[in-house]
């Protein structure tokens, strides 16, 4: 009697084992799906933050031709290539790649913005101050160009900017 009661009491044991190793994977398995959900989530909600849209700038009056990356709409800010517009504005533009920075200036201010600040530097060159400026979005890099947010690197350099709605128009005039 005593003999066959252990070999019942290590089935029993091993039974306990087994689904000791089922509910771990049961588990791992449920842990795996929650972090793919989340990854999934957050993907989504970039996609709603970053739109597209075909969105046309003018610079006193003049439409801007954007040929390599276009302007983008991110937390309801503009993002645009830095280059194509301030270039056009006879702006003096520059990247700092050690300071991962993009430096644009005229004859009376200098802006220092760096990529995933939410602030930048504006150096008044007549009257000699630096102040710094809090953004609602930082400056970024997509798709390999710089892009920064228009109103404000605009307002700091002393343009009027204006936002048309209906034709998803930015209008800046210096």
């Amino acid at each position: 009697l005593l003999r066959h009661q252990v070999p019942v009491i290590a089935v029993e044991e091993s039974r306990s084992e087994q689904e000791d190793h089922y509910k771990g994977r049961i588990c791992m398995n449920r842990v795996k799906k929650f972090i793919t959900g989340i990854i999934f989530l957050m993907m989504f909600t970039v996609s709603l933050n970053v739109f597209a849209e075909d969105i046309s700038v003018t610079l006193n009056g003049n439409n801007i031709v954007f040929e390599d990356a276009k302007p983008i709409i991110y937390n309801d800010r503009t993002l645009i290539p830095i280059r194509a517009v301030f270039e056009k504005a006879n702006c003096y533009v520059d990247w700092d790649s050690k300071n991962n920075m993009a430096v644009i200036g005229n004859e009376e201010k200098v802006i220092f913005i760096s990529i995933n600040s939410e602030k930048m530097k504006v150096y008044d060159i007549v009257k000699d101050e630096e102040n710094e400026i809090d953004l609602d979005v930082p400056a970024m890099i997509v798709d390999e160009s710089t892009m920064i947010p228009l109103r404000a690197v605009s307002e700091a350099l002393g343009a009027k900017v204006e936002w048309n709605q209906q034709s998803n128009t930015v209008s800046l005039n210096i």
